[in-house]
């Protein structure tokens, strides 16, 4: 059974995991490797290094010359700033509005940069109502904070995330998936209809996610990926954004890193404005009639994705897990 691109699972309402297809081998983003086994599909992610998760854990509670562990719990619970627990891997509602992959490289720049890109504490229908109080001084930097004490909190924070941990999809006629974070159903439409439409995109998004991981340790690296990637890209507007992202100042500014993710984030997505029929009907919670009331609902009016919720039977749930797909 071949899943193609046409399926992104969504665990948890917070965790996302694509897959795609490359040179015949699967590819994650976040990274991992994807075996499938008859109506199975088994993610293996890349798991941090033990030995490094285990100085991460006592540099949380040694960390000089705040500690970790007086704003951060590792159990769910907040204190003063964010839990651990569960956090890589993560989307996160900034407090201007925006939406943020919690990975390596935001938690490097959070710790180096805390008064940048401040996460909600409390978020109501994808609006920021109260943001984490900016208190974290600006009193880690590479002078201060080394590299390796960088990569190994970078590894314990990775390990309290599920995302870090072997799971297993089981596929219920190409249209149900079932996860251990809960089900996720497609909508009425061909699971092969974007795979040739968003497969380049999402493979794109994949390798740039993968490459971007390991630019902490290999920034060289990354920047040959980048350059190659640039050449390779026929769209001239990511073409420039590849290139800006391969100059950045590593450690320094990597606005052009973000900037590069997010129109390779909407190269993913459908544009409401223009989205036919049959691709709507693609969409999780979305069948043939719901579809319909969409185009329908756009023709009267200006339809966003904020206002999703005024299209009759598509309800604040269904709209959340329409927001990884569509773009206005």
């Amino acid at each position: 059974m071949r899943l193609y691109l046409g399926w992104v699972a969504l665990l948890a309402s917070t965790h996302t995991v694509a897959v795609s297809m490359e040179g015949g081998q699967w590819v994650a983003s976040p990274p991992a490797l994807v075996i499938e086994e008859g109506d199975q599909v088994l993610f293996l992610p890349f798991s941090p290094d033990p030995a490094l998760v285990a100085q991460g854990a006592d540099l949380r509670l040694s960390a000089t010359p705040i500690a970790c562990q007086a704003c951060h719990s590792v159990d769910g619970s907040a204190i003063v700033g964010p839990s651990w627990k569960g956090l890589w891997g993560r989307y996160e509602t900034l407090d201007d509005g925006s939406k943020v992959l919690v990975d390596d490289h935001y938690i490097f720049h959070s710790i180096h940069h805390p008064a940048e890109a401040i996460a909600c504490k409390v978020v109501s229908e994808e609006t920021c109502i109260e943001p984490w109080p900016p208190t974290m001084p600006p009193i880690y930097s590479p002078a201060t904070f080394p590299m390796e004490n960088m990569r190994a909190v970078l590894a314990y924070i990775q390990s309290l995330s599920p995302m870090s941990q072997p799971f297993t999809i089981q596929v219920e006629g190409g249209k149900k998936l079932q996860t251990p974070f809960g089900d996720f159903v497609m909508g009425e439409g061909s699971t092969e209809l974007m795979g040739g439409v968003f497969d380049e995109a999402w493979t794109r998004l994949a390798a740039f996610r993968t490459a971007k991981r390991g630019h902490l340790d290999n920034h060289a690296a990354f920047v040959a990926i980048m350059e190659e990637m640039a050449s390779e890209t026929p769209d001239s507007l990511l073409k420039d954004a590849f290139k800006r992202a391969a100059q950045h100042q590593h450690g320094v500014d990597h606005s052009a890193v973000d900037d590069l993710e997010r129109l390779l984030i909407e190269a993913t997505q459908l544009s409401l404005s223009t989205a036919t029929a049959e691709e709507l009907d693609w969409l999780p919670g979305i069948g043939p009639s719901k579809a319909a009331k969409i185009i329908a609902a756009r023709e009267e009016g200006n339809l966003s994705v904020d206002t999703l919720t005024s299209v009759k039977g598509i309800g604040v749930a269904t709209r959340a897990k329409l927001i990884p797909f569509l773009r206005d």
